[in-house]
């Protein structure tokens, strides 16, 4: 099926889970990132994948910075009662680095994902080296590729 258009949950063992990452990991020196899947897996807790604080943590201690697929496909919202802002919350404490959005920010009835972020971090302040911690992946995959300035301006 396509997780664009039905909440898919497999049956997968940790262990099928963990050889197929390795094909990922054996990658490594190409890739900055994975992408999480919109797709959920029975043994990490049948949410998609993004809401897995474990298997985020595995990307992570891997290596990579994360980023979720999209959160805007509208299958997703069944996982948090339509509510789009706990969406993007849960996928932030599960550890993504990136949040993908797809919807124009202006969208109507669309909340504004920095301000929902930013919010949770302001009134959780514990959160703040979740925060960081996601500000040095993305800027050491930015240092990696020569993204940053030799010399701060």
């Amino acid at each position: 099926g396509s997780s664009d258009k039905a909440l898919l949950i497999v049956d997968r063992s940790p262990q099928e889970v963990a050889r197929q990452q390795a094909a990922f990991v054996a990658a490594s020196e190409e890739l900055a990132g994975v992408m999480m899947a919109n797709v959920g897996f029975e043994a990490y807790g049948g949410v998609p994948a993004f809401l897995s604080p474990e298997i985020v943590a595995r990307a992570h201690l891997a290596g990579f910075l994360t980023i979720t697929d999209d959160l805007a496909v509208p299958n997703l919202l069944a996982v948090t009662g339509g509510d789009p802002a706990e969406l993007w919350r849960r996928a932030f404490l599960a550890g993504n680095d990136l949040l993908l959005v797809t919807t124009p920010v202006e969208w109507p009835g669309r909340p504004d994902v920095r301000r929902v972020l930013a919010d949770l971090v302001r009134t959780r302040p514990e959160l703040e080296p979740r925060l960081d911690a996601s500000v040095r992946r993305v800027l050491l995959a930015k240092a990696r590729a020569g993204l940053l300035p030799e010399t701060p301006p």
